[in-house]
């Protein structure tokens, strides 16, 4: 699939970055708050894209990133960030002001995975679904 992420405010993705390189920290350090599915796999392959992310955001005002990507990887990244997500555990590491400056951001990147998958012919209202619902409840 091609994955289209953007356009959008390059502080938001700053900020997001900033957040989710806590989280993926937090995760490494203590194997034990992650469920089997959060996979040191699956962090590095979130990691790459933060970095990759953050460092494309620094040099512009309006970010805009596409990229082929396979489809099964992009089932994979889809499915751990639902997992990131459902973790009991991650609310310690957000703060009320983390979730709100972060939901748009997070919306966007979860309807832009979707989005290219159904454009493959994958079906993904299981997906969306489960995420809008874990995106509406926190904070």
């Amino acid at each position: 699939m091609q994955w289209e992420l953007g356009p959008v405010a390059a502080d938001q993705v700053q900020w997001w970055s900033r957040t989710a390189r806590r989280l993926v920290l937090e995760l490494r350090t203590d194997p034990e708050q992650s469920s089997e599915t959060v996979t040191p796999e699956l962090l590095d392959a979130w990691s790459n894209l933060i970095d990759r992310w953050s460092a494309e955001a620094s040099a512009v005002p309006t970010f805009r990133w596409s990229a082929p990507v396979d489809d099964d990887q992009a089932e994979f990244l889809l499915h751990g960030l639902k997992q990131c997500l459902k973790l009991g555990d991650i609310d310690q590491f957000l703060t009320s002001d983390d979730i709100q400056r972060n939901r748009d951001f997070t919306v966007l990147l979860v309807e832009s995975i979707i989005g290219g998958l159904e454009i493959e012919g994958r079906r993904c209202e299981h997906f969306a679904d489960e995420m809008r619902d874990l995106l509406t409840t926190r904070n």
